[in-house]
């Protein structure tokens, strides 16, 4: 089927043929940053850490250049976040907990 095309062609095309027969086969990662899952990145961190500190949306954004409409909503769907008035006890409750298994105390 593939035997006249040049190797690099053969190999590009059984992954796709595969795919049409329903076989999982997944796709290579082609650059860019990878994800960081549920944990928030270093850019995620320091949005947090503006806003429990009572920067508004549009001070945030303009301190670390982001857009002014879409920088709180990962950082709060990763933390389990509905609102933003959620966000100070929340993130003061983390850090607590951070601060205490740190020092090796049990963490309730």
């Amino acid at each position: 089927m593939f035997g006249g095309l040049p190797d690099e062609q053969d190999v590009a095309r059984i992954p796709k043929r595969m795919r049409s027969h329903g076989v999982y086969v997944p796709y290579p990662w082609r650059g860019g940053r990878h994800a960081q899952g549920n944990e928030l990145s270093h850019r995620e961190q320091a949005v947090i850490d503006r806003a429990a500190a009572g920067q508004t949306n549009p001070q945030i954004a303009a301190d670390l250049f982001l857009s002014p409409r879409t920088h709180m909503s990962n950082p709060r769907r990763k933390l389990g976040l509905r609102t933003r008035d959620e966000l100070p006890t929340r993130h003061a409750d983390d850090a607590w907990r951070l601060a205490r298994s740190c020092r090796g105390h049990p963490v309730e």
